[in-house]
């Protein structure tokens, strides 16, 4: 069963498609540096694992290490290319979702742009062996490129939504049945960058430049041919078809839901920690103001005790100076407390409201998770979060802890404790309104049930 991606706190993704303007057309991922880095060294250290496992303990991987400690395992090589594949393939899916809603919605009825995502050349100069494979998958995502020509026309005048769309589908199927034959073959015969153009041809499969191109050589039985042909190895993989729009639209629902009730939260966290910052900040000022002031009284007295004592003009000139640097000093010292209690006085009153936004959030968070539980038709649901068989075992266990967390219901501590707890009220609150939205089509009570208690905790 294909989980409907709603989770925040899932896996990081691979970003095919670079930044393009309205209109749409074709499929868009959103990313941010950070997570691409953070990607990337996920990356590839599974690259390095894949060759280690592919060719043995003796063998120089792309970083130019040796393989010390592991051996030639080709079904454990092949297990590490599909996984890859399938993570890629799921926000491949994500995004193209996302790109027909649109165009089904009418948000893309004007002139629009051609695009294929391809391989770079001059972005890959000087990658060789495996760094070509990761500069493929997106290291620093540069070697693909947007090939891109300005096309003045209105394709609505010429060819309906519903054929574009039916020829997409069409040209994503086929691709995607050559790629689930071919995750069967060995790591050898089946090599990662052998995948990587797979996965290209699959996004590529799901533009409107692939759909026309491809509109004149195949026809409504073809799509109807080809369509059965992947259900029926999605159906053999234990893979549930594209949602449908009923689907798609409950998702949004939740989805746009159980986002703002965590992000209130988040920043409301944030905002309570930056004021903690600020009145740190300003006790320390305060505490070196006041030692500065201390130090520059006894300066002050010290300098008209050697003026009393003076033996001459010279040294009783010296001893005004110095009276006269240490006051200066004073009067800044007594500054730079008064403004750091300034700011310690706006930073409290700031950090009290944030904390009862933290709390009202939490609430919430806690509110709708605790309405689920309590709640007969979707109670079971909880249970049910970690068995999607499209989890890695890692993952799975991750939830089942969550799970077993929440149940305790522990008292909180700290605020590192709640913290965790809304991390995890958020986790299992996604992945449940994902299932939720699978069925909405056959069980639309469920859905009813869950929007009656987003309604009670906004």
């Amino acid at each position: 069963m294909k989980r409907i991606a709603l989770s925040l706190l899932l896996p990081l993704i691979v970003a095919f498609a670079t930044g393009c303007p309205q209109p749409k057309y074709r499929p868009t991922m959103s990313f941010d540096q950070g997570m691409v880095s953070k990607f990337n060294a996920a990356l590839k250290q599974q690259y390095s694992e894949y060759e280690c496992y592919r060719f043995g303990p003796t063998h120089i991987d792309f970083q130019n290490k040796v393989c010390a400690g592991f051996v030639e395992d080709p079904a454990k090589a092949a297990a590490i290319r599909n996984e890859l594949i399938e993570t890629a393939l799921s926000f491949i899916d994500e995004s193209y979702l996302n790109f027909i809603s649109d165009i089904q919605a009418g948000r893309d009825r004007n002139n629009f742009l051609l695009d294929l995502v391809e391989l770079g050349t001059t972005a890959s100069v000087g990658i060789t062996n495996g760094e070509r494979t990761l500069q493929v998958l997106g290291v620093a995502l540069t070697a693909f490129r947007g090939g891109r020509k300005s096309i003045d026309v209105n394709f609505y005048k010429e060819t309906t939504i519903p054929i574009l769309i039916s020829k997409m589908d069409d040209n994503r199927a086929h691709v995607r049945a050559v790629i689930l034959q071919r995750e069967r073959a060995n790591a050898a015969d089946y090599t990662l960058g052998a995948a990587v153009s797979d996965l290209v041809n699959y996004f590529n499969s799901g533009t409107l430049v692939r759909a026309f191109t491809q509109l004149q050589i195949d026809t409504a039985a073809a799509t109807r041919e080809s369509e059965k042909r992947v259900e029926d190895l999605k159906a053999a993989a234990g893979v549930r078809k594209a949602p449908t729009a009923i689907e798609i639209e409950a998702m949004k629902k939740i989805s746009d839901f159980f986002d703002t009730v965590w992000e209130k939260y988040r920043d409301a966290n944030n905002s309570v920690k930056a004021e903690e910052a600020r009145l740190t900040a300003a006790d320390q000022a305060i505490v070196k103001a006041t030692s500065d002031s201390a130090g520059a009284d006894q300066r002050i007295a010290d300098a008209k005790a050697r003026a009393a004592a003076a033996p001459n003009a010279t040294a009783k000139t010296q001893a005004a100076a110095d009276q006269t640097k240490a006051e200066a000093d004073k009067i800044k010292a007594e500054a730079e407390k008064t403004k750091a209690q300034a700011q310690k006085a706006a930073a409290e009153p700031a950090k009290a409201t944030a904390i009862t936004a933290r709390d009202k959030a939490f609430s919430n968070l806690k509110g709708t998770y605790e309405a689920i539980e309590h709640d007969t038709r979707l109670s079971p649901l909880i249970d049910k979060v970690p068995n999607d068989p499209t989890f890695v075992p890692a993952f799975k266990a991750r939830l089942q802890t969550i799970i077993q967390r929440l149940k305790q219901k522990a008292p909180l501590a700290n605020n590192q404790e709640k913290e965790q707890a809304a991390r995890d009220y958020a986790t299992i609150l996604h992945l449940l309104g994902g299932m939720v939205a699978e069925e909405v089509g056959t069980d639309s009570s469920l859905f009813e049930h869950l929007q009656e208690i987003m309604k009670a905790n906004q």
